[in-house]
């Protein structure tokens, strides 16, 4: 039995190949150690989480430093990735959609000040802050405060020109201008305006004014290509969802493509045409806008600077220390990573096709970006900032004010308690103490089984900051989001106990199909239960009644700030919410 053991698990560890040994110290322009990592690791990312091909190429302005690819862009054929297999880059398409704005902006034709209005007369906002306060530069920025998404049709194969009607029945998230909210709806109007501006349809724009002088030779709007990848979840092959929203995420394009576009934004827009000619993608002028930070007014994310489409921090501690340009996407069964360190003449491509893949492409992205900062210019990657460790004890008064309820989109209803002057948030799922420090952030702590306590890197890097936002106190991630609201708990009003009970979803599509959608008190919020029985999917909403017909979506950050809307006809209540009906079904 021991012998069999034995053999088994020597089977399995010659299945396994062992990372490459890293030198002590990086030798300046030595990409060995990089190319050994990205040959073991994109076998193993793919391995251990069932991912058909994975994608990376490593450029600098002027050259391909290395290229990568593993796997099978189609497991039926036997068709392997290259660098020129076709995948869908999500949202990175946002980097092209504002390319073509500034070109349009370049030439007179739009003004990143002047209201998106302008540019679709048919966009009537539900606002009281007017209609025309939403700029084209707030769009770009993510801090327009229109919704995030518009969940009816967002995956059909529909006109783009239908989502007007739909975001028309919609108020503003936020005021323009305040609130980071990552946005599709406003890049996919962004499309339209460019359609509307220059006479062509999104795609031919593209053709005409991005991939043809650039002269990629796999580069494409939707999934039409023979080239582009096959789609995977567990390795089993699916169909490419459609995409309305072209302009916000429906680019397919190839590793090297998409290379070759980033070199020309390490150039600052320049590049050299067909003919040799060297040429401008946008102006000089146009290009330092896109990468110089424009929320700086933003009064919760000054510490998150956005530039025009670029994000120009990286949303996750394992690249803190030095300054980057990044864009990701997904898009279903396929995810993206651009990574750009600019003062250092670098860029990083990551792409894969399969479901599973975020998390990998993430890690991939982040470990290459290091190696080749380590490569080119022989330093170590800059060590973490020690983050101040020294405790602070809080007045009666501060402690007092930090208890109660809170909100927060991702973690449900939190109670904050002071116990010995220890501060406890607990929700559903356990408790953790935060503590205070000298620089007015707030650590985590988080124990389980007992008096063990987790000290990992996340837990390490994690802070949180409390600030008062128009009257009411949220806590915000220190470089990253708003993380919870609070709010007291009060009855709820009689019109909207009324409208409480289950519901039926009355437009469900192949990707919003809600089986069962249940609204509840929840100590005068409401609680929405969307439930998808066919994949055993469930998400909670929580709301906040502003009138006596509509509640808003509660949190400051993506995906929430946007209105479920009741309205009752001879004893039938219908809600809608971001496009979708929901009818009371008889108590």
């Amino acid at each position: 039995m021991k012998a069999l053991l034995i053999l088994g698990a020597l089977a399995f560890l010659a299945g396994c190949s062992m990372a490459p040994e890293k030198p002590d110290r990086p030798l300046k322009d030595d990409y060995t150690y990089l190319n050994a990592y990205l040959d073991w690791t994109l076998e193993d990312e793919r391995r251990q989480h069932d991912i058909a091909a994975i994608s990376v190429m490593v450029v600098d302005s002027q050259n391909v430093i290395t290229k990568h690819s593993s796997g099978m862009a189609d497991r039926d054929r036997d068709i392997p990735a290259t660098q020129d297999t076709l995948y869908r880059i999500g949202s990175v398409t946002k980097l092209f959609t504002a390319i073509s704005i500034l070109q349009l902006v370049d030439q007179g034709k739009m003004d990143l000040d002047a209201p998106l209005q302008q540019y679709l007369p048919q966009l009537q906002l539900q606002t009281p802050y007017g209609a025309s306060s939403v700029t084209v530069r707030q769009v770009l920025t993510h801090h327009a405060g229109l919704p995030s998404d518009m969940w009816d049709g967002f995956a059909e194969n529909r006109a783009l020109d239908q989502l007007i009607p739909l975001v028309n029945e919609q108020y503003l998230s936020y005021a323009p201008g305040e609130v980071f909210s990552y946005s599709n709806v406003g890049y996919a109007l962004l499309g339209l305006a460019i359609e509307q501006t220059s006479g062509q349809a999104y795609p031919d724009y593209l053709q005409e004014h991005i991939f043809r002088p650039l002269g990629p030779k796999h580069s494409t709007v939707g999934v039409a290509d023979q080239l582009l990848a096959k789609a995977y979840l567990k390795l089993d092959e699916q169909d490419y969802p459609q995409i309305r929203d072209q302009a916000a995420g429906d680019i397919s394009m190839s590793a090297a493509d998409l290379a070759k576009f980033t070199q020309v934004m390490l150039r600052n827009g320049e590049y050299q045409n067909p003919q040799g000619e060297i040429k401008r993608l946008i102006s000089a002028a146009t290009f330092k806008q896109m990468v110089t930070p424009q929320n700086g007014q933003s009064p919760l994310y000054q510490d998150m600077p956005m530039g025009l489409a670029w994000f120009l921090f990286y949303p996750r501690p394992e690249l803190a220390g030095l300054p980057v340009r990044w864009h990701g996407g997904a898009t279903h069964y396929f995810h993206s990573s651009l990574i750009t360190l600019p003062k250092q003449d670098i860029a990083i491509v990551v792409l894969a096709n399969s479901a599973e893949a975020y998390e990998s492409v993430s890690r991939i992205a982040e470990q290459t970006t290091r190696l080749a900062f380590e490569a080119k210019t022989g330093q170590l990657w800059p060590a973490k900032t020690q983050l101040d460790k020294q405790p602070m004890t809080l007045s009666e008064e501060e402690l007092g004010r930090l208890q109660g309820r809170y909100i927060s989109p991702a973690l449900g209803e939190i109670h904050v308690s002071v116990n010995n002057k220890k501060i406890v948030a607990t929700n559903e799922d356990g408790k953790v103490t935060l503590i205070p420090y000298a620089d007015g952030t707030m650590g985590v702590e988080y124990k389980a089984l007992g008096a063990l306590t987790f000290d990992n890197d996340f837990f390490d890097q994690l802070r949180l900051i409390p600030m008062e936002y128009q009257g009411q106190l949220v806590i915000k991630e220190q470089n990253g989001g708003v993380v919870a609201q609070q709010f007291p708990v009060t009855p709820l009003s009689s019109h909207w106990q009324q409208k409480l009970g289950r519901y039926q979803h009355q437009n469900p599509d192949d990707l919003y199909d809600f089986s069962e959608v249940t609204l509840e008190d929840s100590d005068g919020l409401i609680r929405m239960t969307l439930f998808n029985e066919a994949n055993d999917y469930r998400q909670i909403l929580y709301f906040n009644p502003i009138s006596s017909e509509r509640a808003i979506n509660i949190g400051l950050t993506r995906s929430s700030g946007d209105s479920l809307i009741a309205s009752s006809t001879d004893g039938d209540t219908r809600l809608r919410y971001l496009g979708m009906e929901f009818h009371r079904q008889a108590q």
